[in-house]
Formats: C-alpha cells, sequence, structure tokens
C-alpha cells in the first residue's frame, strides 16, 4: 500500500530496468481522498497518471507533496459582503465538505447565502440528471476537487474582487 492509501503492484521486465506501475486498485487516482489538497483540481490521463493544479488566485504550498494543497494569494477580509466576486469552473466538482444543501433554489439566492456566510469558500450550483430542480451546496472548505464531463452543475469559487482576471 502506498502512502495515498492506493494498492499498487510494481514491475519491471529486466533487472537492470525501472520499476513501474502495472496494477493498481484505484485508476484513476483523482478520486483519492484529498490526494491533490485544498484548492487545488485533480486531473487524470491514463497514460501519464494524475495532475493536481491550484486554482485560480492559488499557490502551490509543498512542491513535493500536493497533499498539503494550494494556499491563496490573497488575504480575504469579510467586513462586507460586497468585497468578493465568484470565479466560475464549469464541470469541476469539490466532494464533501458542504455547509449547506439547499434543493430547488434559485443561481443569485445560492450565491446570496454564501455571500452572507463569512466561512463560505465556494458554491455549487448542480442540476442533477432526471430530478427537475436546482441544488444549491454552499462549501466551507474546497477539497478533492476533479474536472467531471459527466457533472451537471458549476462551481463558483469565492475571491476579493480585485483579484478577479
Amino acid at each position: 500500500m502506498d502512502s495515498d492509501g492506493n494498492i499498487r503492484v510494481y514491475s519491471r521486465k529486466n533487472v537492470s530496468d525501472n520499476w513501474y506501475v502495472s496494477w493498481q486498485v484505484i485508476s484513476n487516482t483523482c478520486i483519492i481522498h484529498g490526494i491533490c489538497g485544498a484548492n487545488s483540481t485533480c486531473s487524470y490521463d491514463p497514460k501519464n497518471g494524475k495532475k493536481c493544479s491550484c486554482l485560480p488566485g492559488y499557490k502551490v504550498k509543498n512542491h513535493s507533496d500536493w497533499s498539503y494543497g494550494c494556499e491563496p494569494i490573497f488575504d480575504f477580509t469579510c467586513n462586507r459582503s460586497d468585497e468578493s466576486t465568484f470565479l466560475k469552473l464549469q464541470g469541476y466538482e469539490f466532494f464533501g465538505y458542504d455547509s449547506n444543501f439547499v434543493q430547488n433554489i434559485t443561481y443569485k439566492n445560492c450565491e446570496s447565502l454564501c455571500s452572507q456566510d463569512c466561512n463560505c469558500t465556494a458554491f455549487q450550483y448542480t442540476y442533477p440528471e432526471g430530478s427537475n430542480i436546482f441544488q444549491c451546496y454552499t462549501k466551507l472548505q474546497l477539497l478533492n476537487g476533479r474536472y467531471s464531463p459527466s457533472f451537471l452543475g458549476t462551481t463558483y469559487v469565492r475571491i476579493p474582487k480585485e483579484t478577479m482576471p
């Protein structure tokens, strides 16, 4: 078992060759809890493996260990809700760490719910297939981020207005 909790079999063709992963329990390592740490996203390619990236406005904490995640390059104060805005990340999902879950809510009300909570770092606004209702998840922490073409929603990351690209 490796340090990320995944079980792998390592092989090599000849004694002088380098070891390579010939099999692993979890092939898409992006679904391993916390693999890239907070405030980051994970993408997976079967040939190259996982790739961690910081969210816009964040920088990596430890280049040799992505499980430490990313930290903001801005100072965020919660004196007034009009000092922040939301960066749209279409198709990116962050599972876990929900502070609220509200169904059948408008986008504006979902945004307002997050804006009024100083601890809210982001919100996900989704329209699950077959549900016929919108769902709002406000987030206390952004962990387990990954791009998923099948995710029918959008994540909006809270950042100070002056850092908006």
